[in-house]
């Protein structure tokens, strides 16, 4: 028998009804603000009579000489990393601005990490020209491989085609139409975007893969998956099953059998006299995800790094036949783990521009492995974004700016921007709690097509009930942006 398995695609989200906001470019040079090192520091209030500023910016590690020792003692055996450079490794700032009828609440904490270096990169736009679509069919699908081409054929799995395929597609497809729809053609060949979908034999079982380009959206788009479970695992049982994703776990089930909810059951208490089949360590499962990546899907990557997940314990759950009635999930299984990339490229995340309505700061990225399924006999499936081509590593390593300047350039772009926030917005009380440092796409001012991967902080303000923009700021010298991206 088999070796079962599990999945599931988080494929992207529907989100990207939000309206266009205007992008604006700036540079700030107001006054800094210092980060006290333990205590608060209150600001100055502004010349300006219509806005009135209370600020307070900690370094919120603690208060003790034993603490300070200890903070100093991190610090030395960390130099070097973002938190040594910023000024801490545990950072908050809070701030209200109140001008032109608007008022903006700053209440931001970062966690600063351990990233070392932070290089440069070069990067250009994914185009056709990078899917070597012929090849990468070749090499997952060999001689077994077949185009499904057939004119207006639909997806769908009571033709027996992959569910995860056809869930992945769905996303996509609302997205390059700006539709919503729940069903797909698995061959277009439109103007600004196509869909290809192939069968073929895959783990010694009958896989899909499906490949995307948009124009407008700038991505390209692929995603593997057995058409039955069932045959992968080697269990009847499986044939067919539902795929879901809670709790960070990825649970396979018969959906006639449903009756009760996997989301909050803590696994590792329900099931810890069953461990998890799959032997191969994180290292190993890494490595057949990034095989997979550069040697079936001919991808550069660079200096992305993946992870498997296993540390968070998120793992793939099999409940055959009726087995997730039990409240003790009896016949359960858990064989694989999740293994993703996320976008991460020398400890930070890419941001992508053209899915900023999609993802929060902390989470946008330009190469999304979605997630990637891995069990001792290797992927089992995945699917991944990928928006920029790598060309050359521009610099080893850049400076960026500590904190106290960072938040002085965040409080500067706010105020000088007011009235346009205020225009786009249309509402008088806005937050700002959510910050992330990460890579960001700065367009080569020479070749439109062409960008540099730079260090930049990015600002997410919104309201009580709505996400509003970002305003990304250059993490190497403080300078503007863009506001309302």
């Amino acid at each position: 028998m088999k070796k079962r398995f599990n999945k599931k695609s988080s494929f992207v989200s529907l989100a990207l009804a939000a309206a266009m906001l205007m992008s604006l470019n700036a540079c700030s040079t107001k006054d800094d603000y210092e980060v006290a090192e333990y205590g608060t520091e209150t600001a100055g209030a502004a010349e300006d009579d219509d806005t009135q500023i209370e600020a307070t910016v900690e370094e919120v590690e603690g208060g003790t000489a034993e603490e300070s020792d200890e903070k100093e003692q991190n610090q030395q055996s960390s130099e070097g990393t973002i938190a040594d450079r910023l000024g801490g490794n545990k950072l908050s700032f809070q701030q209200d601005i109140s001008a032109n009828g608007i008022n903006v609440k700053i209440d931001i904490n970062y966690e600063a990490g351990n990233v070392g270096r932070i290089p440069i990169y070069k990067v250009r736009k994914s185009g056709k020209e990078d899917i070597h679509e012929e090849e990468i069919v070749e090499n997952i699908f060999g001689d077994s491989a077949i185009k499904l081409d057939e004119e207006g054929r639909e997806f769908s799995t009571e033709n027996g085609d992959s569910r995860e395929i056809l869930e992945y597609g769905v996303g996509l497809y609302s997205m390059y139409t700006w539709s919503d729809v729940r069903e797909h053609p698995v061959w277009v060949d439109a103007e600004n975007y196509f869909i290809h979908t192939y069968e073929g034999n895959y783990r010694d079982a009958a896989y899909q893969l499906m490949i995307t380009y948009s124009e407008e959206f700038e991505h390209v788009c692929y995603a593997l998956y057995p058409k039955n479970p069932g045959d992968v695992i080697g269990n009847e049982e499986c044939d067919h099953m539902v795929i879901y994703h809670g709790d960070g776990n990825l649970v396979l089930y018969d959906d006639t059998a449903y009756a009760m909810s996997p989301v909050g059951v803590n696994v590792q208490e329900v099931m810890g006299d069953r461990p998890n089949l799959t032997e191969a360590t994180d290292e190993t499962l890494e490595d057949a995800v990034y095989e997979m990546l550069t040697g079936k899907f001919d991808y550069n990557m660079r200096g992305v790094t993946l992870h498997s997940t296993r540390e968070y314990g998120e793992e793939i759950i099999l409940y055959p036949g009726d087995s997730i009635k039990d409240p003790t999930f009896s016949g359960a299984v858990r064989n694989g783990y999740v293994v993703n990339g996320g976008g991460n490229l020398a400890g930070l995340n890419i941001y992508n521009k053209i899915l900023r309505y999609v993802y929060i700061a902390s989470d946008a990225a330009t190469f999304d492995l979605s997630n990637a399924y891995v069990d001792d006999d290797g992927v089992f499936g995945l699917s991944f974004m990928r928006c920029y081509e790598f060309e050359d590593e521009i610099s080893s390593d850049c400076e960026i700016l500590d904190f106290n300047n960072v938040m002085s350039s965040l409080v500067n772009a706010i105020e000088d921007n007011i009235t346009t926030i205020k225009e786009a917005t249309q509402l008088s009380n806005l937050q700002v709690t959510r910050v992330n440092l990460m890579y960001y796409p700065q367009p080569s001012p020479d070749n439109g097509d062409e960008y540099s991967l730079i260090p930049a902080w990015v600002v997410r303000i919104d309201s009580s009930s709505s996400d509003i923009g970002n305003i990304v700021i250059n993490a190497m010298d403080g300078s503007v942006v863009s506001v309302l991206e």
